[in-house]
This record gives C-alpha cells, structure tokens and sequence, in this order.
C-alpha cells in the first residue's frame, strides 16, 4: 500500500498542544520549524497533506490557521472527534484516494474513530496510551519524536521511505 495522503491533528501534533499566556491574557502555540521540510518533501512526492482541528477557541484556531498558511496546508474545523471521519472521507474523495492509502497522525483519544479505519494510523511519541496501543495493534507507527517537536516530518519521512518499497 502507497500513501497518497497524510492527515493530522494539530493540537498536540504538529504544536506541541501547550499554551502560553501573555500578561494581558494572549496565548500563544508552539510550532517546530523542523515540519515544513517534511511537508515539501510530501508534496514534492505528490502526497495530500491536511490538517484537521477541533480547536474550540477563534484565537488558537486563528493561531493554527496561519501556520498552515505559512506552510501552504489547509486546515478544517471538525465539530466534534466524529466528524474528523467524515472529513477525512470527503477528502479522499476529493483526491480519489482510498482510506487505505492515507495515514492520520495522532496524539489523543478524540482520533480514535479516525485511526480504526485509516490504511496507516500513527501516533507521536507522547501521545496517550489508548491511541499508541490502537497503533500498535493495527500495525502503524509510533514517532520518536513528540508532537511540535518535529514528530510530522519523522512521519513523512517514514512513510516517503516506506513509499519506496
């Protein structure tokens, strides 16, 4: 199976999932720069990338929007952990691609509908027992490195590697 497609959680994937408070009551995310190289590599192989949320705040979800700008990856809303399915299903659609031959890389519990059904599910490093034990018993990957610390790109370059076989 080739990977056409690579979808994610943000919160906690691609940051790192902690928030920092301004004095004035602003917060702010953290992003690993380390990512964007992986997302040109994807893209330069022809791979699909999205980012899919259930940010529930307009300032953390603005926060995350413009990083995805920055990196040239849209980013969805999802209402709730179900909907990240239906997402993920509109999309390969849109791409003509099969849900076997997507990845979604995750880190918490409201994945989980997603990483049942995905070809490859991935977790990063600290994501939560429940979601690394899914992974493992349907054969995917588990990063060595944590969410917003470059996790995505070892991901990518995984399955690039993987792609190849």
């Amino acid at each position: 199976m080739k990977v056409k497609a690579v979808f994610m959680d943000c919160d906690g994937v691609l940051s790192t999932g902690s928030y920092f408070y301004t004095g004035d009551g602003k917060f702010l995310k953290e992003f690993s720069c380390i990512d964007g190289k992986g997302f040109a590599k994807a893209r330069a192989e022809g791979i699909q990338l999205l980012v899919i949320t259930e940010e529930p705040h307009e300032d953390g979800f603005s926060i995350s929007k413009k990083r995805c700008e920055d990196q040239g990856i849209e980013l969805v809303r999802a209402k709730s952990a179900e909907d990240k399915l239906s997402i993920v299903r509109k999309y390969l659609d849109k791409w003509k691609a099969d849900i076997s031959e997507a990845a979604f890389v995750s880190d918490d519990v409201g994945d989980v509908h997603v990483l049942e059904k995905i070809g490859l599910p991935i977790a990063v490093s600290n994501a939560t027992d429940e979601v690394k034990d899914l992974v493992k018993r349907r054969g995917g990957y588990i990063t060595k490195r944590s969410g917003g610390k470059g996790a995505v790109r070892e991901a990518i370059e995984w399955i690039l590697q993987k792609n190849k076989k």
